[in-house]
C-alpha cells in the first residue's frame, strides 16, 4: 500500500513518496526548542525556583537511514530500503513545569516536566489532511552558570537537553486503516550570553547557541478490505537527525515582583525559530 516509502529507480515513485514523508513526519513530529533563560544564573546557594514555561517553535529535520518490511496474507514478506527526505516547517507547542536548584551562588541545576503537541496542515497529498496529535510526554533538564559579573552585566551559560516521545495517527481519506505514529526525539542545547540590568525591573538577554536533534521515527500501516478482513502490514523505520546548527537568541526578563519574574524570548537559528515566555518564583 506504501510503495511511496520504498527506494526504487522511478522519478514518479520518488516524488510521491517525498511529498508523502513531508506531510506524514510534519504530522507525526514532537520538535521544539526550550526556553533558554537568561543565561547568567542569580541564583543563591540552596535557593528553590520554580515556575511555568510555554513555547511555539517551527522547525527543519532530516529523516535518514530509513528501513520497511512488509508483510502481505497474498505476497511473501519484502524488505527493503526507505528514501531520505528533508521535513521542513514542523509547528510545535510545549507546556512545562520548570523547577531550579542553587547549588552554589550563581550556579543552578534544573528540570522540566510537561508535555508537547504536533498540529500541521498540509495539500500537498490529499488523503493525509489535518493532523492535530494530542499531548506527549516531554522532559528536560540542564545547568546554568555564570561565569563573570560587572555592576549590571552579567556573562553566563546553559547547557541543556529534552526528551520528548509522540504518538499518534493519520486517517487517509482513501484507505480504510490509518497509519500508526511513534517518534522518540533528543534534542541538546548549548548557549553563551549577557544578561544586563536596564533598570531596577527590567533586564535584557541573548547571545549565541548550538542545538542539535536526533531520534527515531517508525511508521505502521495495516490495511484491511472493505469486509474488515486483514490484507497488508507495513512497518517503516527512520533515523531522525537535524542539521546540527548555530543560532541566537534575545529575551527580556521583567521583575513583577520582590523573586517573581515574567520571561520572553525568541530564538533563531538556520533551521527553527521559536517563541517562549515563562513565569519564574524563586523562593
Amino acid at each position: 500500500m506504501k510503495k511511496a516509502l520504498k527506494k526504487t529507480n522511478s522519478i514518479t515513485a520518488f516524488r510521491l513518496s517525498l511529498m508523502f514523508l513531508i506531510t506524514l513526519m510534519m504530522c507525526g513530529s514532537a520538535l521544539a526548542m526550550d526556553p533558554l533563560e537568561p543565561p547568567a544564573s542569580d541564583i543563591l546557594k540552596w535557593q528553590l525556583q520554580a515556575g511555568f514555561e510555554y513555547s511555539f517553535s517551527s522547525m527543519d529535520i532530516k529523516l535518514t537511514n530509513g528501513s520497511y518490511i512488509e508483510e502481505s496474507t497474498s505476497q511473501p514478506t519484502e524488505t527493503g530500503d526507505a528514501i531520505d527526505v528533508d521535513i521542513e516547517n514542523i509547528d510545535l507547542d510545549k507546556l512545562h513545569l520548570y523547577f531550579g536548584f542553587g547549588i552554589e551562588k550563581n550556579f543552578e541545576l534544573f528540570v522540566r516536566l510537561g508535555a508537547a503537541r504536533a498540529e500541521f496542515e498540509n495539500d500537498l497529498l490529499d488523503p493525509l489532511g489535518k493532523f492535530d496529535s494530542d499531548y506527549a510526554p516531554s522532559i528536560g533538564g540542564g545547568l546554568r552558570m555564570t561565569f563573570m559579573e560587572d555592576r549590571n552585566l552579567k556573562i553566563g551559560g546553559v547547557v541543556q537537553a529534552s526528551w520528548t516521545k509522540n504518538t499518534g495517527k493519520i486517517t487517509p481519506s482513501v484507505f480504510f486503516s490509518p497509519s500508526f505514529i511513534t517518534m522518540d526525539m533528543t534534542e541538546i542545547q548549548v548557549a553563551l550570553g549577557a544578561l544586563y540590568q536596564w533598570t531596577d525591573y527590567i533586564s535584557f538577554y541573548g547571545g549565541p547557541f548550538y542545538r542539535y536533534v536526533t531520534g527515531d521515527f517508525e511508521d505502521q500501516y495495516i490495511g484491511y478490505n472493505n469486509i474488515g478482513a486483514y490484507t497488508i502490514n507495513d512497518k517503516f523505520t527512520w533515523d531522525i537527525e537535524s542539521n546540527s546548527d548555530f543560532g541566537g537568541y534575545l529575551g527580556t526578563q521583567v521583575e513583577l515582583d520582590k523573586n517573581f519574574f515574567l520571561t520572553c524570548e525568541y530564538q533563531m537559528a538556520s533551521n527553527a525559530d521559536t517563541l517562549a515566555a515563562g513565569v519564574m518564583l524563586k523562593y
